[in-house]
């Protein structure tokens, strides 16, 4: 969401010529919500080049230590 935040920003200021600090700030407080909703809202992305997380990854990603060896020498 960053990305078309800033597109937004860019036009605006672009076509409007007004200044740049208070899109800039608007922008930047946009961000901080992006980021405190992205603690509750978590995009499940497609695995496009066949880059599928592993089980030892996964295992380790949970935090769980014995599950990611197990899981590891299962792997290979």
């Amino acid at each position: 969401m960053s990305l078309p935040t800033a597109v937004v920003v860019g036009l605006l200021v672009y076509r409007t010529r007004a200044g740049i600090l208070v899109p800039s700030i608007v922008a930047l407080l946009l961000l901080y919500v992006y980021i405190w909703l992205g603690q509750f809202i978590q995009p499940q992305l497609p695995d496009f080049f066949g880059f599928a997380p592993t089980a030892a990854q996964l295992a380790a990603a949970g935090g769980d230590p014995v599950a990611a060896q197990a899981a590891a020498t299962t792997d290979g």
